[in-house]
């Protein structure tokens, strides 16, 4: 032990300073290992919340806070007759409520209050590809 403190102040570092920089060193590797547990903890859970929705047959949608779509499952692209690149990117009532503005003033308003933490359900008209109008179904914002 005193030759190596000998030679850590000969090149002037203290071990005080070298103990320091150990534990740093540790406390950060940890931190890394933590994050990429993490990481990969969400990995698998988006991976199964993935599953569930493009498996699901309901209608599904994510959305922004401003009611862009985000993403949509298949059954509700299927049913509705539109392509993930006609819906993803739009306002949620543009491809399917449009011919609707009853429906899309609804909507709005409900998007907006699931936006501040709401849970919203209600039931809605709707319209197919075709302008096939379909009656009410439930509808949940949350």
């Amino acid at each position: 032990m005193q030759i190596y403190f000998a030679v850590l102040a000969i090149s002037g570092l203290s071990l005080a300073a070298v103990i320091a920089e150990r534990e740093q060193a540790e406390a950060e590797r940890e931190h890394l290992i933590r994050e990429q547990v993490a990481q990969a903890a969400l990995r698998e859970n988006e991976k199964r919340l993935r599953a569930a929705f493009s498996q699901t047959y309901a209608f599904m949608a994510f959305l922004s806070p401003d009611g862009t779509v985000l993403e949509a499952n298949r059954a509700a692209l299927e049913v509705m007759g539109f392509t993930r690149d006609e819906a993803v990117g739009r306002k949620f009532w543009e491809p399917w409520w449009s011919p609707l503005p009853q429906e899309v003033e609804v909507l709005k308003t409900s998007i907006a209050r699931a936006s501040s933490g709401e849970a919203v359900r209600e039931e809605c008209s709707y319209c197919l590809r075709d302008g096939t109008f379909c009656l009410p179904t439930e509808r949940s914002t949350q």
